[in-house]
């Protein structure tokens, strides 16, 4: 297990206390002008954190929640699946979050289909993982739950919801300023930090775009400054990122945090100059199509 360390390092404390736990460390957390690397959890099948539930003890809480979603779902029981999600539930973008369990019953069958239900009813506990403080996870993430046995997040996207999607993604792309339109795929997220707002999107040729305007002026006016040829790196299978733009001398950097310790922000724009850091400033997110499956 190697922790990837990128320019400013980490006290050696911190370090030894995260390697003894077997975690990759990637990410980022800006601290005023100039920020500070910081560790985020993007754990992978190999990391020692990881770990299978174990068959031969049924007295372990986690196995008896399994067994209960899995029997929820064999009697879709939808209501009772409704109260045993912990809410807003992101819906990839720009399709909205399920915001209350009321919703969830009106959407259940678009999010939850035949498919998805084989999935998790046929499931074995050597499928399901523990992933520390972010919770247990089917597979590679396509279904979370914390430890009260509540389902977090679903990594999942039915043949509904991908004909939603790709109908709101046409009225999205209508709705841009007419200089974004061009090659236009799909919104990958939104964010706004202390000065800016900014968008990227993906290209129908599979790389992605960087759009930003200051704060105050409204997304359907023309960007301050549109990048383009921005390429993603993954860290781990838990989803962290980053993607990279270049314009000269400078780099922009957008990190996203889906694993992260806490108070790492979700998503932080860092800007550099000749290598060298000019500006950092956390994000709050708007929208994410990205999937940790």
């Amino acid at each position: 297990m190697k922790i990837v360390i990128k320019e400013k390092v980490i006290p050696y404390i911190l370090i030894s206390l995260f390697s003894s736990i077997g975690l990759s460390a990637y990410g980022y957390k800006a601290e005023g002008q100039g920020g500070s690397k910081a560790v985020v959890w993007s754990i992978s099948k190999i990391d020692t954190m990881q770990k299978n539930v174990q068959r031969n003890d049924e007295r372990n809480p986690n196995i008896q929640n399994i067994e209960y979603l899995k029997k929820m779902f064999r009697q879709k029981a939808v209501d009772e699946i409704s109260e045993n999600i912990v809410y807003p539930l992101k819906r990839t973008s720009p399709i909205p979050s399920v915001e209350n369990a009321e919703e969830l019953k009106e959407r259940f069958d678009s999010i939850f289909d035949e498919d998805l239900i084989r999935i998790i009813t046929s499931s074995n506990l050597d499928q399901w993982s523990e992933m520390g403080w972010r919770g247990i996870m089917l597979d590679d993430g396509i279904l979370w739950m914390d430890y009260d046995g509540k389902i977090t997040a679903v990594n999942y996207q039915s043949k509904y919801e991908k004909k939603l999607a790709k109908k709101l993604t046409s009225k999205v792309k209508g709705g841009l300023s007419p200089g974004l339109r061009h090659d236009f795929k799909g919104e990958v997220y939104k964010f706004k930090t202390k000065n800016y707002f900014i968008r990227i999107d993906e290209l129908k040729n599979g790389m992605y775009r960087y759009a930003c305007w200051k704060k105050e002026n409204p997304e359907s006016t023309k960007p301050d400054l549109v990048l383009e040829n921005g390429k993603i790196e993954f860290s781990g299978s838990g989803g962290n990122h980053v993607i990279t733009f270049k314009n000269n001398i400078y780099e922009y950097k957008v990190f996203r945090n889906k694993i992260a310790v806490s108070g790492i922000a979700d998503i932080t724009l860092v800007v550099e100059k000749n290598g060298k850091e000019i500006l950092s400033e956390d994000g709050k997110l708007e929208g994410d199509t990205t999937q940790t499956d």
